[in-house]
């Protein structure tokens, strides 16, 4: 009986859907969560913890989600995107180049995986334009548990030096690890290499995908 209970635990465990939101700097779809931007009238959404690539689980490297997390099908510019529904005209936070500046994510529901901190210094922003910023650990990935429960991230994330940018963007990227599969060499990937033929693990190969987008400028 003990051995049945711990399977349907772990089978739960594994698909509950994890969820994210960047609220510093706060993003294009969490800007009405803050009074001091209620006179730019942003749009409501409370699913802003779940712009997740319309629920494609995506490799590390992929193609098939938005830049900040919408439906890569929907017609650009997408909703979460610069020009899109959320987006106003105006930086919610100002930096000074290389300067480290906070970062508070909020995520719910135990789904592991990690979570990047992506710089791009123009807009429209663009996939290729963004770079990993190093965080408050020493590096560019800020590892979560599965099973650790929600998480009230904050920490630090450094921006380049030199770089200066009136219109600039600062992009949470989350990737899950509450599925199985074949084992790659995605950081998220729990391998388990007496699994079986091919090895598999927990957050390994496609998984889910959280984005969020901020606008910025550095001076």
């Amino acid at each position: 009986m003990r051995a049945v209970t711990l399977f349907f635990c772990a089978l739960a465990l594994a698909t509950v859907e994890g969820h994210m939101r960047m609220l510093e700097p706060p993003s294009r779809t969490s800007m009405w969560r803050f009074e001091e931007f209620a006179y730019l009238n942003p749009e409501q959404t409370a699913t802003d913890d779940e712009f997740w690539c319309a629920n494609i689980r995506q490799f590390e490297s992929d193609e098939r989600c938005g830049i900040c997390g919408d439906p890569v099908a929907d017609p650009t510019p997408r909703a979460a995107e610069y020009r899109g529904r959320f987006w106003r005209d105006v930086s919610v936070r100002t930096f000074t180049a290389g300067q480290t500046i906070p970062i508070h994510l909020e995520s719910y529901a135990p789904h592991g995986g990690g979570v990047e901190v992506h710089f791009c210094d123009t807009v429209p922003e663009t996939e290729g334009c963004f770079r990993k910023l190093v965080l408050g650990n020493g590096d560019t990935f800020w590892p979560m548990r599965l099973g650790d429960g929600d998480f009230d991230i904050q920490t630090t994330a450094k921006l380049p030096d030199g770089v200066t940018c009136e219109h600039c963007v600062i992009r949470m990227h989350y990737r899950g690890a509450q599925h199985w599969g074949n084992c790659d060499s995605s950081r998220t990937c729990e391998c388990d290499p007496n699994s079986g033929n091919p090895p598999g693990g927990m957050g390994c190969s496609e998984q889910q995908t959280f984005r969020a987008c901020a606008d910025i400028t550095i001076r």
